[in-house]
């Protein structure tokens, strides 16, 4: 039985790794994400003879002006300040890329977070999008609501490659019995061996992941 995620085929895909925009009091300063979870996670999928690139809509791409992004700044309806690049031209970067990973560690950016991930989705039903970090994972009703495919619970550095693996061989992605959406909560994996339970005993899932 095929479920969504095996809708998910690419011959050779292309990551696209992305810190969201950021948003800030206007008493505040402003300050790119400068995490290295998407740098070690870049690192796996180069290594693993797979296209990558990293971006951070903060900051633009390396050949743009900051004044089309980090210093350019909009009031938000929540009376916060946004900077980063335009949606048009998060488009224009995304387009040419099959999955794309979004960070979201710092709480004050999950709303950014959720807007990046329903840009991806509605301008490109057919890319996989996948979150991580801990906001993803402690809220991940509210990503899937905004169109995130897959979230990783944990390091990802050996799942991204799995999954890229799978969508490369165009093999179904494992099945969970439960799912986030279900009336009972879907339990976390860890990056040790699954415990074999009567509920869980057919999960597959790669370590780290919940399936949706």
């Amino acid at each position: 039985m095929k479920t969504k995620l095996d809708e998910f085929q690419f011959k050779n895909p292309r990551f696209l790794l992305m810190y969201s925009a950021l948003q800030f009091g206007p008493e505040e300063m402003a300050k790119p994400d400068g995490s290295l979870s998407l740098p070690y996670l870049a690192g796996a999928i180069r290594e693993a003879g797979y296209d990558v690139k990293i971006l951070d809509v903060s900051v633009g791409d390396k050949d743009e002006p900051l004044e089309d992004s980090f210093f350019n700044t909009k009031v938000l309806p929540s009376g916060l300040i946004r900077c980063g690049m335009t949606p048009e031209k998060i488009v224009e970067q995304m387009a040419d890329f099959d999955v794309i990973g979004i960070s979201s560690i710092f709480t004050t950016q999950t709303t950014m977070v959720l807007d990046l991930i329903r840009l991806a989705k509605r301008t490109d039903p057919s890319k996989l999008v996948i979150a991580g970090g801990v906001n993803a994972r402690n809220m991940r009703d509210r990503f899937f609501k905004a169109g995130v495919d897959l979230i990783v619970l944990s390091e990802a550095e050996r799942i991204i490659v799995q999954i890229a693996e799978r969508c490369a061989a165009s093999e179904a992605f494992p099945r969970c019995p439960a799912s986030p959406s279900s009336t009972r909560p879907a339990r976390k994996s860890s990056t040790a061996a699954p415990r074999r339970s009567r509920t869980w005993t057919s999960c597959r899932c790669p370590p780290g992941t919940c399936c949706p």
